[in-house]
């Protein structure tokens, strides 16, 4: 039997083979999947590809629960492992081939072959309205960069790279910087030429501190631990240095820095250390925990700030 999938370059036919199925008056067992088997997967981590799908290979002695096989979700995995590959920077990816193999009454096999295409390739990658920083900062800022020119145009690196370029805006006192971003056609129209363009702003204070969470512990102990203080210029460092050091304290389970949205003065920075404590007869088991937060730079690489703007 041959059932219909749809990807990126249009319909494909899922060939299934094997054994019969069960006569008529028989239910028919749940299946599970032995195998799920990729052909032609190269130019990416064929492991991170199989945790975007929701279709899963079990041992066949796997004594938790299994999700039984499901056509339906299979052809949409399909569609997930294009789109996947429009991500990485392969928008030419296709599916040539699909094979569901059933073994037994309950075992399928599945096969799945992939022609990647060409990528699209960065051309170069370019920063723009950095101005803050330094001629020898800017340079060892585009080298840290996740992205970088020779390499297929990932969505998820360009924008980690973004947030890495305003993370360094934020570390010289800017934390109302806008980061923007442009790509352009290069050489061939499979080339790239981005430019990540940064519009700075004023420099910027720490402001007040309000600390939650600490019903056992008193302010001025967390307070001790901060290496800011208001009136200071904003560094975005001072905050995950600050994180670490109250991790570190036995009774604190995890702490979390936040950079609340713009109040009070023009230029000052708001922020909130919210606390949870540590079970302190779990804690004296387990040895201790580490911190859990960090500071969030996550956005739309379009417009992104440390407020979530």
């Amino acid at each position: 039997m041959r059932v219909m999938a749809l990807t990126r370059g249009g319909l494909i036919g899922l060939v299934i083979l094997g054994i019969a199925g069960p006569s008529a008056g028989q239910t028919d067992p749940p299946l599970r999947v032995r195998h799920l088997t990729f052909e032609g997967v190269t130019s990416i981590d064929e492991s991170d590809l199989r945790r975007t799908l929701e279709t899963r290979a079990w041992p066949r002695f796997f004594w938790g629960d299994k999700d039984p096989f499901d056509e339906a979700t299979f052809q949409d995995d399909l569609v997930r492992i294009v789109q996947y590959y429009g991500e990485r920077g392969y928008p030419e990816a296709r599916i040539t081939d699909a094979d569901i193999r059933r073994l037994d009454p309950d075992r399928v096999d599945l096969t799945v072959v992939v022609d990647e295409g060409r990528p699209r390739v960065v051309e170069s990658l370019e920063l723009e309205g950095f101005d803050p920083l330094s001629p020898a900062e800017l340079g060892a800022l585009a080298e840290q960069l996740p992205l970088q020119p020779g390499a297929p145009l990932d969505a998820a690196l360009l924008e980690a790279s973004g947030q890495r370029a305003l993370f360094a805006l934020g570390d010289r006192g800017y934390a109302h910087a806008v980061l923007g971003s442009t790509n352009r056609t290069g050489a061939t129209f499979r080339d790239r030429r981005i430019t990540l363009v940064a519009e700075p702003g004023l420099p910027t204070l720490f402001g007040p501190i309000d600390i939650v969470g600490n019903a056992g512990l008193g302010d001025s102990l967390i307070r001790e631990d901060l290496v800011y203080r208001p009136g200071e210029l904003f560094r975005a460092s001072r905050l995950l240095e600050s994180e670490a050091r109250l991790a570190a304290r036995d009774l604190i389970d995890t702490a979390t820095i936040e950079v609340l949205p713009q109040a009070g003065e023009p230029g000052d920075v708001f922020t909130r250390v919210r606390i949870e404590e540590a079970d302190h007869r779990q804690y004296s088991l387990s040895g201790g925990y580490g911190s859990e937060g960090q500071l969030d730079l996550t956005g739309d690489l379009r417009h992104i700030n440390f407020f979530g703007g």
